[in-house]
């Protein structure tokens, strides 16, 4: 009977222990090249493999400006608008200016201008150059409307998430999405990119700090950000009431045996 019982506590210790995950899954940036513990704390410096976007054919650009006869002109997106991330994600092309197959985007009284291949601020020169012809001090700004980040998997609030900063890196993505679940296997993301008709597939450890040199740590527009869950989780989860279950029933019965003694 104790060697039941013993068996017993046994499953019950290794069903526990196999519900819990080691804090160095979770823990983003750490150093494995020198062995280092996950809370090791040092200073490092990595080369940034960052560049500016460049605007691409299609891409919606919202124009504004602080002349109010270019503002009323150009039309203005109310905070509405710009807060309900709902309308953001349907109706950017009601709102802002398509680059057509030539590269250009027609304004009114201003006219066409070619933004193709630019960043986001040097079309926002050119754009406020050609508004200085007819308007005093226009004070251009550009932003691209047609950034989303999308997030799946094993994150916490998975979704489409619309970027206005220009520059966003993948921990900021992962942040929109409210972080990894604990059940996430974060060595283990992936980052689709859309580029010239190809798709790339980038795979990143978001616990290696060698990731900030990584061409994949800063995302581009319609970039996809996959996080899978790690084999664990499904008993972890799901099956591990089960087993807690079976214990139950295997220790009730062993407590009638005894008592019926």
């Amino acid at each position: 009977m104790k060697k039941i019982v013993r068996l017993v506590l046994f499953v019950a210790f290794g069903a526990f222990m196999a519900s819990c995950i080691s804090n160095k899954r979770i823990v983003y940036v750490q150093d494995y090249s020198q062995k280092r513990p996950h809370d090791y704390l040092a200073d490092t410096i990595f080369a940034a493999h960052q560049h500016d976007y460049r605007i691409e054919l299609g891409d919606i650009l919202y124009v504004k400006s602080d002349h109010p006869q270019l503002s009323q002109s150009l039309g203005r997106l109310d905070e509405n608008y710009m807060n309900d991330t709902r309308i953001v994600q349907v109706l950017p092309v009601l709102a802002g200016f398509t680059v057509d197959r030539n590269g250009d985007i027609t304004l009114p009284t201003i006219g066409k201008v070619n933004v193709v291949g630019k960043t986001i601020f040097e079309a926002q020169q050119i754009i406020d150059v050609a508004a200085s012809k007819v308007f005093p001090n226009p004070a251009i700004k550009v932003f691209l409307l047609n950034f989303f980040v999308t997030v799946l998997g094993e994150v916490n609030t998975p979704g489409r998430y619309p970027v206005y900063n220009h520059k966003l890196n993948i921990f900021e993505a992962m942040g929109l999405a409210n972080d990894a679940t604990d059940f996430a296997s974060r060595e283990e993301v992936k980052v689709i990119r859309n580029r010239d008709g190809v798709n790339h597939l980038y795979h990143v450890d978001l616990t290696d700090q060698n990731l900030l040199s990584n061409p994949a740590f800063f995302l581009e527009p319609n970039d996809v950000l996959l996080v899978r869950p790690q084999k664990r989780k499904k008993f972890a989860t799901r099956d591990i009431q089960n087993v807690y279950n079976g214990i139950a029933v295997v220790l009730s019965a062993i407590t009638v045996y005894l008592l019926i003694r």
